[in-house]
């Protein structure tokens, strides 16, 4: 009956995926689900769906969640320094953005840290840095508030396909995976030991052979539970062909699998075998800060 209408979009190249669940106390409701192909990218093009709705559906939403391609902002890991002040953190992070972003300003980013290894010996942590750039996040923070509405947010798809496999594989919790996000010629890999993100490694491909070349130098010899795929560049083919070549079990993550499915287009199947596409939108979507 009760349930707060929550929209998530997600956005790789020129597609744009949009959903919408009815967050209920006991499980979550999919009313809608939707993938485009968008000519017109001025501006923030991929909240255009829900800043100007025109489905009544769209009108219902009180919240957002915001999922941005991987090929928006920079991925770096390296060991950081402990023992020094904050301030020494700081400098060590920008000088190691300088070195990949051609004329680095710390003002113009936005820095995420994601600790790898937390126990690592000397004083040095492992740790993943995404660096965003500030005017690009406010844009989309001051159009959502404009909108008035609550933005949930905002994401890389690789982490919103990483809470689509925590809430519809919770047995993973207690597992070593290792999770893919395929999205045109760049593949994103992690491995994550109990829910906890242990490596991140990222590559241009063209091939699904680079592909499964990446999930191997990933894995690393390491014992994997299972390894999941995602993102438009994941097929099934793919699946079939990497779990021969590493020998462990492969799949297309399903971020339906836990989800109550409401509507004509989706009870009729028009999704069937392409759901792990979804895997950062529905993920995003169920993220709540």
């Amino acid at each position: 009956m009760f349930g707060e209408y929550v929209a998530g979009l997600s956005y790789s190249g020129d597609t744009l995926r949009t959903v919408v669940l009815k967050l209920k106390r006991d499980v979550p409701v999919l009313c809608f689900l939707a993938e485009e192909k968008v000519s017109d990218r001025s501006g923030i093009w991929f909240l255009r769906t829900v800043l100007e709705p025109r489905l009544r559906l769209l009108k219902k939403i009180s919240a957002i969640s915001v999922g941005i391609d991987n090929d928006s902002v920079l991925y770096h890991t390296f060991p950081l320094d402990q023992s020094g002040a904050a301030g020494d953190r700081d400098e060590q992070t920008d000088w190691e953005l300088a070195n990949y972003i051609g004329g680095y300003l710390p003002a113009e980013f936005i820095k995420e840290y994601r600790v790898l290894s937390p126990d690592a010996p000397g004083g040095a942590l492992r740790v993943l840095v995404v660096a965003a750039n500030r005017a690009f996040v406010h844009r989309i923070q001051s159009s959502i508030r404009e909108r008035n509405l609550r933005l949930q947010v905002i994401e890389t798809n690789f982490f919103g396909a990483s809470y689509a496999l925590a809430a519809n594989y919770p047995e993973t919790g207690m597992q070593r995976t290792l999770l893919a996000s395929i999205e045109g010629e760049r593949a994103d890999a992690g491995i994550f030991n109990r829910g906890k993100l242990e490596s991140h490694h990222c590559a241009a491909v063209e091939s699904p052979e680079d592909v499964i070349a990446l999930l191997g130098r990933a894995a690393d010899g390491r014992d994997i539970d299972g390894i999941y795929l995602s993102g438009d560049g994941a097929t099934h083919a793919m699946a079939l062909s990497a779990g021969k070549q590493l020998g462990a079990k492969v799949e297309l993550l399903n971020p339906l699998r836990r989800v109550k499915v409401r509507g004509r287009q989706l009870r009729n199947g028009d999704f069937d075998g392409v759901e792990h596409r979804f895997a950062a939108v529905i993920g995003c979507a169920l993220r709540k800060q």
